[in-house]
């Protein structure tokens, strides 16, 4: 017999500085439907939540409205419950103090602010749909002079929608791929306007979009230009207003690609571009003539072409940047600070300081390991911190070949990091408090890797993992009943699925990926029974967490080079060596 919907929704709390979680369970007709203000029902659970942040000492600011607005389910709570994007376990996040309210000007400003002290273009873009009717609003930056992307990338309905959703992560996102077109320069900041710059007003912002975008293109689209939308190209503190026409050609084998587009007028370089990065067609690309619309070419990175220079960018995302060249020497004896490695493996050159780009991170006040490529959310490369490049007997100098390597896949030839102080993330035993709280487990790994520092060309950092985990609890499972911490020397035990090995840099980049996830952890550990309720987590007061970070890292120290780990939930916590694959 097959189990009905789910008639149970769960609405928790929980406050990301402490870890407390509140929660409780609605049923059908507990809460009674009302009147939505554009028409139909919907079921106020906003005023629950904010019961709950209260409970956690959560800022309901920091909380976003939860409505389920429904004029044929808002009568059957069930219903709504188990409708398409419905979660039958919704969990909010909030902060016990919120940050100052900002206006949509204001969020937009400090965008456009950020773009001029990168020496980048924030674009504002509305698109006719292509898969539904009005305009598609887009926020995002650029490197300048690159070509209008194929497809569509925001889906807001109006420009102050799109300014609250985006984030600057959000709009960083993909600028690699966006600007592989653009051209390579180095850069002149101090040439940069002084002029007092635009006013900010988004809703007179949008008017003028609004009236470049025209009317909507003709359906189905015939081979001629048609204006398909336009931009407002934020560059040197000034907005420059383009419409976006359709490039003449045949119509698209499958009519839902979207058509490829080119700007009606290009605004004027910025004047802080400074002189082109020279460059050579990239073999790879140049023997084979093929350019893959997903692969890209290893050695390139699908520029097509290799540059003998790079632009490092160092920024801190809030008011601070450092832009430094890198290029080699205009005297040859200037790289000859360069030196030679034996390795366990080939050996290896170690160019001068200036090419290190860890020297930058002291500068910023954050370790090494705490720089983050801003175009992939990654840590930058141990070989780009170090300045290490293998020796080859064929092909380019040393220099060339490692500024080659920096530049390959990088937007504009520039190398853009975050120097992160990892401020906006919760603090070790607040966030594992937390997930023991919403019932999970939490899985922490280290690797000690520091051992092989006289190994350049060896990871030499210690490594972290963070993972939150259903908890399976088996029958003769021998963990502790009164919470207590299990140490000592710890042993390889059997674990029932294979553990991936640590790959974080420290333990907070762990904790934001975990955090990013953690979506995927709640739904594995709902019911595959609807009969069954879910668990309705509770805890005001969070449980004092054991060191699990110093216990780790002293056992991973003893174990050099193994996986050590740790479990933890609210039967206690502990310790094994990872078995080894």
């Amino acid at each position: 017999m097959t189990a009905g919907p789910r008639t149970q929704l769960v609405l928790t709390v929980a406050n990301l500085d402490t870890g407390a979680v509140a929660s409780t369970s609605v049923m059908p007709g507990d809460i009674e439907p009302e009147p939505a203000p554009h028409g139909g029902w919907e079921i106020p659970l906003w005023s629950v939540r904010d019961e709950l942040a209260a409970q956690v000492k959560v800022d309901r600011s920091t909380l976003r409205d939860l409505r389920y607005p429904d004029a044929e389910r808002a009568a059957g709570l069930a219903a709504a419950h188990t409708g398409p994007g419905h979660p039958a376990w919704s969990i909010h996040f909030g902060r016990t103090v919120a940050e100052p309210p900002v206006s949509v000007d204001e969020s937009l400003a400090r965008l456009c602010a950020l773009a001029d002290l990168l020496c980048l273009d924030l674009v504002v873009e509305a698109r006719w749909g292509v898969f539904a009717a009005g305009l598609n609003w887009d926020i995002r930056f650029e490197t300048p002079g690159a070509a209008v992307p194929r497809d569509q990338r925001g889906y807001a309905a109006s420009l102050p929608a799109a300014v609250d959703r985006t984030a600057v992560a959000d709009a960083l996102a993909g600028l690699a791929e966006r600007s592989l077109t653009a051209p390579a320069h180095f850069l002149l900041p101090a040439l940069r306007s002084a002029a007092p710059p635009d006013e900010i007003d988004v809703e007179r912002l949008e008017r003028r979009i609004v009236q470049d975008c025209g009317t909507p293109p003709p359906v189905p689209a015939g081979a001629g230009e048609w204006t398909a939308g336009a931009q407002a190209i934020w560059r040197d503190r000034r907005w420059r207003h383009t419409s976006l026409c359709r490039i003449p050609g045949p119509r698209p084998a499958i009519p839902e690609l979207a058509p490829v587009l080119r700007r009606t007028w290009q605004p004027p370089l910025p004047p802080w571009l400074g002189e082109p990065i020279p460059s050579v067609p990239c073999p790879d690309c140049h023997a084979t003539g093929w350019r893959h619309p997903v692969l890209t070419c290893r050695r390139c990175g699908g520029h097509g072409r290799q540059f003998d220079g790079v632009v490092v960018t160092v920024t801190n995302l809030r008011d601070r940047a450092t832009h430094v060249e890198w290029r080699p020497s205009r005297t040859t004896s200037g790289d000859t600070a360069a030196s030679v490695l034996e390795s366990g493996g080939p050996p290896v050159v170690r160019l001068p300081e200036r090419f290190r780009l860890s020297r930058l991170a002291g500068v910023f006040g954050v370790r090494p390991v705490d720089l983050l490529d801003l175009t992939g959310e990654r840590v930058v490369p141990q070989e780009l911190r170090d300045a290490v490049v293998p020796v080859l007997g064929d092909g380019p100098d040393p220099v060339r070949r490692y500024l080659r390597a920096a530049a390959a896949g990088r937007p504009g030839a520039r190398l853009l990091v975050h120097a992160t102080d990892w401020a906006e993330l919760p603090a070790f035993d607040a966030f594992a408090a937390l997930v023991v709280g919403l019932g999970l487990a939490l899985r922490v790994t280290a690797r000690d890797m520091r051992s092989y520092v006289d190994d350049p060309m060896v990871v030499h950092d210690l490594l972290w993992g963070v993972e939150a985990l259903p908890v399976i609890r088996p029958v003769d499972d021998a963990k502790p009943a009164d919470g207590t911490e299990r140490v000592g020397e710890p042993e390889p035990v059997d674990e029932p699925e294979p553990i991936d090995e640590p790959l974080s840099r420290s333990v907070q980049q762990a904790i934001g990926r975990c955090l990013r996830y953690l979506e995927l952890a709640v739904v594995e550990s709902l019911p595959a029974d609807p009969a069954r309720p879910i668990p309705v987590p509770q805890q005001l007061v969070p449980p004092v967490v054991p060191d699990i970070v110093g216990r780790l890292t002293e056992l991973a120290a003893a174990h050099a080079g193994q996986v050590m780990a740790a479990h933890l939930d609210q039967a206690g916590c502990r310790y094994w060596v990872a078995p080894s694959r």
